[in-house]
């Protein structure tokens, strides 16, 4: 079964030991990262992972050698440990959303989603079975993608997130989440209460909450260079007072700058997510 999907497929975006990042069609790249598909092997890796908050949510599928099974990860604002079973499970995939793009699939208030794991049939059983059909019948990891891509497709073609709100998440992701929520307010003309409703309805979170997730993930991007301290790479971020930065740092992080620096294969975050547009 898991043979089929290790050949190769032309929209690759990135190989590791472990995983292959896979592009959606070009037709939901408002809407989904990436596909990751994750396989065992030999590698040395940590007993456990920190996730850094994304903001954006995903589906998980596990195929443990018989069945499979799937979770739905709302947006998350908090870093969630887990066990890192990634040479032990034959093989996992997830469908990496974008800020808002669990939104437009569910259409649920994301607040009602944020933080939680659910058992993808229970807010969408067709969803589940479209996927685990799409799995068991695919002849190649080429056409897996192609009916990945044609079930999303089905699902959130042509839905829009509210006016302003996709335009309000460019410029939060061009000033690296610099921007204050009363600029960003006066900047897509609309009150920081209404705006902050779109984020909350659409996202999951607050403007602020999004914009401190989408600072500190463009940090840690700098930090996993290896090229600068935290110290440095706080300055170069806004963070003119060290103690604010500190505090935001673990408010995202669930730990310190130095924590994190000195441990960064035990953290995870997301290297895609942040680039794009919505």
């Amino acid at each position: 079964m898991i043979a089929k999907f290790k050949g190769t497929v032309q929209q690759v975006k990135l190989s590791t030991q472990n995983q292959i990042y896979i592009d959606p069609s070009p037709a939901l790249r408002r809407y989904i990262a990436h596909y990751t598909l994750s396989f065992a092997n030999d590698s040395a890796v940590p007993d456990s992972l920190t996730l850094i908050p994304d903001a954006s949510g995903c589906l998980v599928f596990t195929y443990d050698g018989t069945s499979l099974t799937s979770r739905l990860w709302g947006a998350t604002t908090k870093t969630v440990i887990v066990k890192n079973d990634v040479n032990t499970c034959p093989m996992r995939f997830f469908i990496e959303f974008l800020p808002g793009g669990l939104f437009c699939l569910t259409r649920i208030r994301q607040t009602d989603l944020a933080d939680l794991q659910l058992p993808i049939w229970q807010v969408n059983a067709r969803l589940h079975s479209l996927v685990a059909d799409a799995f068991e019948n695919a002849e190649s990891i080429g056409s897996f993608i192609d009916s990945l891509n044609t079930i999303f497709l089905s699902y959130i073609q042509n839905r829009t997130l509210p006016p302003g709100l996709c335009s309000a998440i460019d410029n939060i992701n061009r000033f690296k989440g610099c921007l204050a929520v009363k600029e960003l307010a006066k900047r897509e003309f609309y009150s920081e209460r209404h705006l902050n409703r779109f984020f909350n309805d659409c996202l999951g979170m607050n403007i602020k909450t999004f914009s401190n997730i989408v600072r500190i993930n463009y940090l840690l991007q700098e930090m996993n260079k290896g090229y600068y301290r935290p110290v440095d790479v706080a300055q170069n971020t806004g963070f003119y007072d060290q103690a604010h930065f500190i505090h935001t740092f673990k408010s995202i992080c669930g730990a310190t700058p130095k924590t994190y620096f000195e441990n960064m294969s035990e953290f995870y975050n997301e290297p895609f997510k942040f680039r794009g547009k919505m």
